[in-house]
């Protein structure tokens, strides 16, 4: 980047390579399940397990 706010388009498309290289490499690595989920104390009176 530069003073002029500008990306330039021979740079994006060579850093576009690199970024969806990271994306297919990382995609759903990252992903976390629970085993349970909280309930709130304000909404307890509601929940009937």
């Amino acid at each position: 980047m530069n003073y002029a706010r500008i990306y330039p388009p021979h740079a994006f498309e060579r850093d576009k390579k690199v970024w969806i290289k990271w994306y297919e490499e990382n995609k759903c690595n990252n992903i976390q399940l629970k085993d349970k989920y909280p309930i709130p104390e304000q909404y307890q009176e509601f929940y009937q397990p």
